[in-house]
């Protein structure tokens, strides 16, 4: 089962990057085709949103947007878990969601274990700075990084 599951996991991930690989080579005048290729990748969309290129992530269907997303450029979103954005969500360029981690105990992590915890940004928040956003670090950090939009 664990190879399968392994073998099932590469062939998703790479069929989500062949489709960020198209997104990331469209003019940029071509907004239908980039939203065409966004509504493949992502799980959920909603109403008027814009990603610009180059944008990546890991499988597309764990990504959900909410009306008015707006993502800058160098957006990274590692989706082995869920990632949910809110309505009014905007992302400065260079910001990166990482739901996967490691194990700290280097046995355990040479072993190639890796675990994937979801990341909810809610309505109407502007993150205004490169970031990387792990679930762990979320809680400690949201209120320095995040403003909300009033």
């Amino acid at each position: 089962m664990g190879l399968q599951l392994c073998s099932y996991l590469l062939k998703e991930r790479t069929k989500a990057k062949d489709l960020c690989y198209d997104f990331n080579k469209l003019r940029p005048s071509d907004e239908e085709g980039q939203r065409d290729i966004l509504k493949k990748l992502f799980v959920k969309t909603e109403g008027t949103f814009c990603v610009i290129a180059p944008f990546w992530c890991d499988y597309g269907y764990n990504i959900e947007i909410g009306e008015n997303f707006f993502a800058n450029h160098n957006t990274v979103i590692l989706d082995g878990g869920k990632v949910t954005f809110g309505d009014n969500v905007f992302i400065a360029p260079n910001c990166g969601f990482y739901t996967a981690g490691h194990p700290i105990d280097f046995e355990r992590r040479n072993k190639g274990l890796e675990y994937a915890y979801p990341i909810t940004v809610g309505n109407n928040v502007w993150i205004v700075q490169a970031f990387m956003f792990c679930r762990e670090l979320l809680s400690e950090i949201i209120l320095l990084l995040v403003l909300e939009v009033l």
